[in-house]
């Protein structure tokens, strides 16, 4: 059986997920793979892992690499990042990379809009996602934390909901010896950040994405009591 922790600071829920009552995760020498790496929230959690004393090695999946700019550009050149460029319908093809690494940050997401189809945008968010996730689970991988969506629910009427949920249920099956699932509002991508978004900024509160990359650090490296 699955327990289960919440823990809630506005606006972001972050949910964790234990095989196991005893489960005690490795706090140095972390190896992390990542994917979503190019996005607003993957890149912030690049550059943190990069920063962390607690974290020997960083590794990259994705159609492209990331280069980090201003503040962060010197991190390019940083000997624990290793990125690697594959077709991602294709990701079984490279379960090697997937091998010795501790724990997994799945950042990826899109909108159907960017995608260009309901089809599409499901191939990614849910498909992909859960490749990676299952190619994890198989090396080894014991930690894994998942970037998914306020008001996710794999019942909603909602396209993007229904997939964010979905996305969680997949995880939570998967079966991790801990699963965090990260629950922000809306976004503040800084430069990133989509028309909608901006105008919605005005509205509603934000939660920037660095925060969001920062949970998740302190949640690998010190443990769930100071995920928020």
């Amino acid at each position: 059986d699955d327990f289960c922790c919440s823990l809630f600071q506005f606006p972001i829920l972050v949910s964790h997920f234990f095989s196991s009552p005893l489960c005690s995760m490795q706090r140095s020498g972390i190896k992390a793979l990542i994917i979503g790496h190019t996005g607003a929230v993957g890149r912030c959690t690049v550059a943190q892992l990069l920063r962390s004393e607690h974290v020997d090695q960083v590794t990259t999946i994705g159609r492209r690499t990331l280069t980090m700019e201003g503040e962060d550009a010197a991190l390019n050149d940083s000997p624990k990042l290793h990125q690697h460029v594959i077709d991602m319908e294709k990701m079984e093809e490279h379960k090697d990379i997937f091998e010795g690494h501790d724990v997994g940050f799945c950042c990826l997401g899109t909108t159907r809009a960017a995608a260009g189809s309901a089809e599409a945008f499901r191939r990614v968010d849910l498909g992909l996602a859960t490749t990676f996730a299952t190619l994890a689970k198989a090396a080894g991988v014991q930690h894994m934390h998942l970037v998914s969506s306020a008001g996710a629910n794999p019942r909603s009427w909602f396209l993007y909901m229904k997939t964010k949920g979905e996305v969680e249920e997949a995880y939570k099956d998967i079966g991790f010896d801990k699963t965090s699932i990260y629950r922000p509002g809306m976004l503040d991508r800084g430069p990133l950040a989509r028309r909608i978004e901006k105008i919605a900024s005005w509205i509603v509160p934000t939660i920037h994405v660095r925060q969001v990359a920062a949970s998740m650090i302190a949640v690998t490296v010190e443990g769930q009591k100071e995920a928020v």
